[in-house]
């Protein structure tokens, strides 16, 4: 019975601290959210200050305005986010543009997000 009283307060600080770790990442790592076809969705400021962008600037913009162009148009590329999309990470350094049009090399983990059935619905 104490339990099952004390499930609710659980709950609460559970997602205390998973809003706490959240900040933390987002206070010290650069993060972008893309929808499962490339299209930013939103990135924080760590991650705007590395590329030099303001987030209207790239927001709704597909990924490929951070790559080559070249290599946006390759099958190397398509087959990155095809794999994203059956749900296989990708981590290690990337070569990206910053808007600036300089190469930067990045140590990057693209991740789902997935949901309650295990169905990616962002990166």
């Amino acid at each position: 019975m104490l339990a099952k009283m004390l499930s609710p307060i659980v709950r609460i600080l559970s997602s205390a601290e998973d809003n706490a770790k959240l900040e933390a990442l987002n206070r010290s790592q650069a993060i972008i959210e893309f929808k499962l076809d490339g299209t930013i969705i939103t990135a924080n400021q760590n991650f705007l200050n590395a590329m030099g962008y303001r987030l209207e600037e790239i927001q709704a913009q597909h990924h490929s305005i951070f790559v080559d162009k070249d290599y946006a148009q390759s099958n190397e590329y398509r087959g990155f986010w095809h794999s994203l999309n059956r749900g296989e990470i990708q981590s290690g350094e990337f070569s990206r543009i910053n808007k600036a049009g300089e190469i930067i090399w990045i140590q990057a983990s693209y991740n789902l997000l997935c949901d309650g059935f295990g169905k990616p619905y962002k990166i």
